[in-house]
């Protein structure tokens, strides 16, 4: 089966997996809401900067998830890789009197909040806050039809990695991600396993029997 059957803007495009289009249709019924999630943590001692950035961004560059890019084609959605469009990690001195005033719950509210389509270039913000008395908050922001939880603890453990090889001088071992072929393929032969009819029955049958329960309260 032919995957990269369609081009836009001169890129193959392969079909999103079934949690993308959900997200995506979830996100034109509520446009109002965000779909980001986040992560951030603290970091107390000596951090060197320039490995961390280098760390963060050659794992930005090695996941097909935040190099993907998203275009609605013929009424359906689509994905494609633009390796134009990684943007690093974002170094943030916060420093001096500014320090002071400054409010990390409301500085990560806002950015949360973010109203982002699928379709915008840029779905994600890697960021390093910079504290006095060798304080560090380590925050990254993905929409989520880039990423769920799960991979988001995949990608922050992944930079430990990397970063720990840096300070080691050692050369990081390459990670091979799957590809989007692959998971478009794993959700069509799912959809054609005895086990998704399997679960299509056992849903039903909770569907059917919420219903009336409903009629019989009402």
């Amino acid at each position: 089966m032919d995957f990269f059957n369609k081009t836009y803007e001169k890129h193959l495009l392969s079909p999103v997996t079934l949690g993308q289009k959900e997200i995506w249709l979830m996100q034109q019924l509520s446009p109002h809401l965000s779909f980001n999630i986040s992560e951030h943590a603290e970091i107390i001692g000596d951090l060197n900067v320039s490995l961390f950035e280098q760390a963060v961004n050659d794992v930005i560059a090695e996941t097909p998830g935040l190099n993907s890019r998203f275009a609605v084609v013929e009424g359906d959605l689509y994905q494609f890789t633009d390796n134009k469009i990684p943007e690093g990690l974002h170094v943030i001195d916060i420093n001096g009197n500014f320090s002071e005033s400054f409010d990390l719950e409301a500085w990560v509210q806002k950015d949360i909040t973010t109203l982002a389509s699928v379709e915008d270039a840029q779905l994600y913000n890697f960021s390093l806050l910079c504290l006095p008395m060798s304080k560090f908050i380590f925050y990254y922001r993905c929409h989520h039809v880039l990423m769920d939880g799960r991979s988001m603890a995949t990608i922050s453990k992944r930079i430990c990695e990397q970063y720990d090889c840096l300070i080691a001088g050692q050369v990081p071992e390459d990670k091979l991600s799957p590809s989007f072929g692959l998971q478009a393929k794993n959700d069509i032969d799912y959809l054609q396993s005895k086990r998704f009819l399997a679960d299509e029955a056992f849903w039903g049958n909770i569907a059917v029997k919420k219903q009336v329960q409903i009629g019989y309260h009402s």
